[in-house]
């Protein structure tokens, strides 16, 4: 059986995050501001915006093309209360999806760790809801 290319994976945080830029339910809070890691220096702080970043574990492997990696999602708002509306929202697509494929990869499973925390980005004096999720995506031909 042939090994995937590593060179040939798509993140599984673009993966996602193309996933949720198709979501209403989120769009209409964030009007497409998903990133992958943090929010760009150019955002500034819109009104609400999400961000998903690596946690660690799961680590791409030469000949893997399965890997679990745990993911760290940041979901800002104006108010703690919006910051908590995006992060439900967002929480209510992804928790228990299971087999979603965008390009060459498979999301096989996403659960959402118990959370979230309620905290202030010291940098932006803005409210937003931290969690983790860990993921087991597949690479290849899904």
């Amino acid at each position: 059986m042939p090994v995937a290319d590593p060179r040939d994976f798509q993140d599984p945080i673009a993966a996602l995050i193309e996933h949720l830029k198709v979501q209403e339910a989120i769009t209409d809070l964030t009007d497409r501001r998903i990133f992958g890691d943090a929010l760009p220096p150019e955002a500034g702080m819109p009104d609400y915006a999400y961000t998903i970043r690596w946690s660690g574990g799961g680590a791409f492997e030469e000949l893997a093309t399965i890997i679990r990696p745990r993911l760290e999602v940041r979901a800002y708002g104006k108010t703690d209360q919006d910051a908590a509306r995006l992060y439900w929202r967002a929480f209510g697509i992804l928790h228990g999806l299971e087999n979603l494929i965008v390009g060459n990869a498979r999301i096989l499973s996403i659960l959402f760790d118990p959370g979230p925390a309620a905290l202030i980005d010291e940098t932006l004096n803005t409210p937003f809801k931290l969690g983790f999720m860990s993921v087991i995506a597949q690479f290849g031909d899904p």
